[in-house]
């Protein structure tokens, strides 16, 4: 499969690239900072580009089978860079050249699983530290869910550098708290078994370690 993945550069995106390739994936990685370590390998190919530079997006897109997105966090407002713009420019990219299907990591706490992290992420840490944050990932799902692509958003608990476990639970509807958390490496897992067979066509599961 010849996968497209935006935020190659950041944790989760270099081990969702790492396991790709140990799957036997090409892996095309569009990345903003070239000075972030990436794996090299002979079916990775390195792409230095913007996400919110509709022109950059639009010329990556043809000859991949699906996009995955994994963008690192937004920054808080006013010298903020959110990545809303940026789904936009790739869902009309992937149409124009007929690649349908799309895999976008978010958070939980976002969309219809706002609400289920418990009282101190809901208000203290979300409406304290990660307002601006949270309010553009609410936008980028959004503009997913809107898309005629064949979508998923991936909602991971707090996110760790622990190994990977295959011992996650996935599901909509997860009720969170503050001790909930996910390593970066189970989240990289579920990616690609998605990529391999898409049980969430259109769903937005939330990822823990059991």
């Amino acid at each position: 499969m010849r996968i497209l993945l935006f935020g190659a550069d950041w944790p989760l995106g270099r081990l969702i690239a790492s396991t790709a390739l140990q799957e036997g994936h090409h892996v095309t990685a569009f990345v903003r900072d070239p000075a972030r370590p990436i794996e090299r390998h002979d079916r990775l190919k390195i792409i230095h580009g913007d996400v919110l530079d509709a022109a950059s997006v639009a010329a990556v897109v043809p000859g991949h089978d699906m996009v995955i997105g994994a963008l690192g966090r937004s920054k808080q407002a006013p010298a903020g860079r959110f990545h809303r713009p940026a789904v936009g420019h790739l869902a009309e990219a992937m149409k124009v050249h007929g690649v349908s299907r799309l895999i976008w990591v978010s958070a939980h706490g976002v969309g219809d699983s706002r609400g289920d992290s418990g009282l101190v992420f809901e208000r203290v840490l979300r409406p304290l530290l990660w307002r601006a944050e949270y309010a553009d990932k609410e936008r980028q799902e959004t503009a997913v869910r809107t898309t005629d692509l064949e979508w998923t958003i991936v909602r991971p608990a707090r996110l760790t550098d622990g190994p990977a476990t295959d011992r996650y639970r996935a599901s909509e509807g997860i009720w969170l708290d503050w001790r909930s958390h996910i390593s970066r490496a189970d989240v990289a897992d579920f990616v690609i078994n998605e990529c391999h067979k898409p049980h969430y066509l259109r769903r937005c599961p939330t990822l823990t370690a059991q």
